[in-house]
């Protein structure tokens, strides 16, 4: 039986689209430093999941089993040193990370300690000039330490200033919802789809009541 119940502290940050991206190499080291410490009060390590395809092909690139380290950030990051020429033809769409993989979770019965996501809105709305982006969501189990929770919340609010957060908001939930004999609305899905109330979140104003769901102000 998965533990879909299990209650998380959840949070969103939406950058300023003017923002140097995340997904630059040097900018990554800064980000994933600022998540080492909590990936480290894990009950296992995480396994990263990054979507990108060919600026020409649009055909998926293919980057194998990632972890959280420096070394597989080199594989997929844009400009970094194994990527300087080869990332100029790429789509960042989206990178999350979950320890205990998600594979894992699904083994054990129980969802991630922590799940982050970071997505490129200006690659997902391609039709439309987007208000804020990158969009990040994390996630921190509440039935960890005190002491984790706290490094959450200070990371959030330091990578809010990163990114030049136009919005910050977090929400007390499940990892899911009950939906017949299983679950919806998992953390892991808003991530990408069901975050926002239907219609384009980028042609109405940047506030709370952009959200499905009752977040409130960070």
């Amino acid at each position: 039986m998965f533990n879909y119940e299990r209650p998380y502290q959840a949070y969103v940050i939406l950058g300023d689209a003017a923002s140097e991206p995340l997904w630059e190499w040097h900018r990554w080291q800064s980000f994933a430093a600022e998540l080492d410490p909590v990936f480290a009060a894990c009950r296992d390590k995480p396994l990263v999941r990054c979507g990108q395809f060919g600026i020409a092909t649009r055909k998926e690139i293919k980057f194998g089993r990632l972890g959280w380290t420096p070394e597989s950030a080199a594989k997929w990051t844009h400009s970094s040193p194994l990527t300087t020429e080869s990332s100029k033809d790429w789509g960042f769409l989206f990178v999350e990370a979950a320890a205990p993989s998600l594979p894992a979770c699904a083994r054990d019965g129980s969802p991630p300690d922590f799940f982050v996501a970071v997505s490129n809105e200006a690659y997902i709305t391609r039709q439309a000039p987007v208000q804020f982006s990158p969009r990040i969501l994390m996630a921190v189990a509440k039935d960890l330490s005190p002491s984790t929770l706290r490094i959450v919340d200070e990371v959030v609010r330091s990578v809010a200033a990163m990114v030049d957060a136009r919005l910050t908001a977090t929400i007390e939930r499940p990892w899911g919802f009950k939906l017949g004999s299983g679950f919806t609305a998992a953390i892991q899905d808003i991530a990408h789809a069901g975050l926002f109330k239907v219609g384009q979140p980028h042609d109405r104003p940047l506030d709370l009541n952009t959200f499905v769901e009752s977040w409130k102000p960070l």
